[in-house]
């Protein structure tokens, strides 16, 4: 996990609400919340969470200013009936929320299913047990979201098309906005190389003996070769060590190869695709021609679908 990862939390735990009044609602809310971070941590080990404890409208505001460029909010109802949840909710920040089922879930069911219905990004759980798997697993979009913001993905393309890429010409700029438009929404950074720089960089510096190794693994693995020669997998081969020397290099988490221009051109004459399947088992995701859009998806399931406890 990103050490950079980093949620927000707001407990709503007024000391006076559904819950009852102190000093035996304090006692109780100070156990659900170190249970429940307890439970977080031990879930999500590798995610930095910052608890902040709402107990009046000023916490609200101290929280949203402080927290504006988190990718997102979660919410943990403990203690409502003062409407603390929606400031949060209508601030716009995609927001998770967990209320407890008995004395948090007041305002939770009021205001979620409004600001649902007002295209607010929001989910929620109401639940006896804010500790539960069920629970838990709501998180993992958040995280998935910050992930989002930390990724990179190469890109390698055709000198012409790195050339439109960088620069946005009148005729062109709806076009070729595309990377800026994704990275404005999403947070994802867009590295962009042209072929003729990858190849003196990476591919042509990968030895034959690396290539045939991977080439002849593949084979040997393969339940039915149809290629008449060797030339095209240890091409793919080669490919895929420069694919991931790259990706190592640059710190990115997928890669994005415009596969058919560059082969039909001459630019990079191997097909990524064998290198795209390896590339899986080294946590690089593989993007087929450099789609832009297909990429963001891509990182999303792969953010969605990793383990909790290997976050």
């Amino acid at each position: 996990m990103n050490p950079g990862i980093r949620i927000p939390i707001a407990f709503i735990d007024p000391a006076i609400g559904d819950l009852g009044a102190p000093p035996g609602s304090m006692e109780y809310l100070k156990n659900e919340r170190n249970n429940f971070l307890n439970a977080l941590r031990s879930s999500y080990p590798g995610v930095n969470f910052v608890p902040y404890d709402i107990r009046d409208t000023l916490d609200i505001q101290v929280f949203l200013n402080t927290e504006g460029n988190a990718a997102g909010y979660l919410v943990i109802a403990l203690n409502s009936a003062m409407g603390f949840i929606d400031p949060i909710i209508r601030s716009g920040k995609p927001t998770v929320i967990i209320a407890d089922a008995y004395a948090g879930a007041g305002e939770y069911v009021l205001g979620l299913s409004k600001a649902m219905s007002e295209g607010y990004p929001v989910i929620g759980i109401a639940t006896r047990d804010i500790t539960s798997q069920a629970a838990l697993s709501k998180v993992k979009y958040l995280i998935a979201l910050a992930r989002l913001r930390s990724s990179k993905v190469l890109f390698i393309v055709s000198p012409s098309l790195k050339s439109h890429l960088y620069w946005q010409f009148g005729p062109n700029t709806d076009m070729y906005s595309v990377l800026r438009l994704i990275q404005s929404i999403t947070g994802v950074t867009p590295i962009m190389m042209d072929a003729n720089e990858f190849r003196a960089r990476f591919f042509d510096k990968v030895s034959d003996e690396e290539a045939g190794k991977w080439a002849d693994r593949w084979v040997k693995n393969a339940e039915v070769i149809n290629d008449d020669s060797m030339d095209e997998i240890r091409n793919s081969a080669r490919l895929y060590v420069a694919m991931r020397n790259a990706a190592r290099e640059l710190g990115v988490d997928a890669i994005a190869v415009d596969c058919i221009v560059l082969y039909n051109t001459g630019l990079l004459r191997a097909w990524p695709c064998l290198g795209y399947m390896q590339l899986w088992y080294d946590g690089v995701m593989p993007v087929c021609e450099a789609d832009p859009y297909a990429a963001i998806p891509i990182l999303i399931a792969k953010y969605l679908s990793t383990g909790m406890a290997s976050q």
